[in-house]
């Protein structure tokens, strides 16, 4: 049984940490933290599962402007060696090596963020810059229904995407596809062809002889759910999202061979980043909401609605109690983050134009 002296320094305790919170919201009030932010839905979420808590901490208050990652990046290029408007944005890999090359975002101080303590392999994918919010396993997406009534063995590895039986009856996303850079370099790596000519990779591709080139992944879900395409290209999100939905997909590794070991899927993040010029209690709000981000209580609705995995090892434990994930098999029986590669974006950075112009130049002949 506690003692009353226990009972007292604990209310005491409390009593400091009330006053300690409602000083920093008064330290922070009337002021706004804007942050460039992803889609409308997840943005919806985060401004619940953090804008609340956030509010309620710093006094201060949160917007999150819908948009993209590239549209994100093009914003904090125009604001560098200004004091931007906008205290954090949202970027994926390649956008977020295109920001650090630019400097047109800055490290972030770690200290500040006790969440990231939690954070797997992969969720920081340049020491010191923005941690991930959330992951998305980049894998093949397949119409089970077709491969079952042509008789077709299901892919176990993105060898199988070359199975002559499919030919003609799949789709490719085009380099303005979120999966394209972050896919095809490790695709690339998996069959040893260098960075500096991805052109034996694209001549492979070609012969699939994909019935289309698709920029919007929504546009593969509606060719998969159709049955049109048997196979695509696409994220753990998006297929889940149909399979939950009732349709026949499933969502299968690429087992990657790279550098003596296996991988299941290539992956990219979205990462919370903030912008260069960004100072004084702004640059502490920037930091106050990137930690809460990180919170697995944060992460898991987004997991809940479109099955996008979190950044953090408590969050993918509570992910995998999730009934719809066990429903759909998101996690299979032993999931790890060891099993998850991520290419170097930096690396790709420099020869992203020469791919894209060899591309245009396989699929347009």
């Amino acid at each position: 049984m506690r003692s009353k002296t226990t009972m007292i320094c604990s209310l005491f305790a409390a009593s400091l940490l009330t006053v300690a919170q409602a000083a920093r919201a008064q330290e922070y009030k009337g002021m706004t933290l804007q942050v460039l932010g992803v889609n409308s839905d997840i943005n919806a979420i985060y401004m619940k599962t953090v804008g609340e808590p956030f509010e309620k901490l710093t006094g201060a208050k949160l917007v999150i402007v819908t948009g993209s990652s590239t549209g994100n990046l093009s914003k904090a290029l125009v604001a560098k060696g200004k004091t931007p408007p906008f205290s954090v944005i949202a970027l994926e890999n390649l956008t977020q090596a295109q920001a650090i090359s630019a400097g047109a975002i800055q490290k972030l101080d770690y200290s500040k963020l006790p969440n990231a303590k939690d954070l797997a392999p992969g969720a920081v994918p340049v020491a010191g810059y923005g941690p991930a919010f959330d992951f998305f396993r980049f894998g093949t997406c397949v119409n089970v229904a077709q491969y079952k009534a042509h008789d077709i063995a299901l892919p176990k590895s993105v060898d199988d995407w070359f199975n002559p039986a499919i030919v003609g009856h799949n789709i490719l996303p085009t380099p303005s596809n979120f999966w394209w850079s972050t896919g095809m370099q490790a695709i690339a790596e998996h069959y040893g062809i260098p960075l500096s000519d991805p052109t034996p990779l694209f001549t492979k591709l070609k012969t699939m002889k994909p019935i289309e080139l698709y920029t919007a992944s929504g546009d593969a879900q509606t060719q998969l759910q159709s049955g049109a395409a048997w196979l695509a290209p696409t994220s753990d999100g998006r297929c889940y999202a149909l399979k939950l939905a009732g349709q026949p997909v499933d969502f299968f590794p690429l087992n990657l061979h790279i550098k003596g070991k296996t991988y299941l899927y290539a992956i990219g993040v979205d990462t919370f980043e903030i912008p260069s010029g960004v100072t004084g209690k702004q640059l502490e709000l920037a930091h106050i909401f990137i930690n809460l981000s990180l919170d697995p209580s944060a992460q898991l609705p987004v997991t809940h609605q479109f099955g996008y995995p979190p950044a953090s090892f408590t969050g993918i434990k509570l992910a995998e109690a999730l009934p719809e994930a066990k429903k759909a098999n998101m996690y299979g029986d032993s999931f790890s983050f060891d099993s998850l590669y991520t290419p170097d974006a930096a690396q790709f950075l420099p020869v992203m134009n020469h791919w894209i112009e060899l591309w245009n130049q396989t699929f347009a002949q």
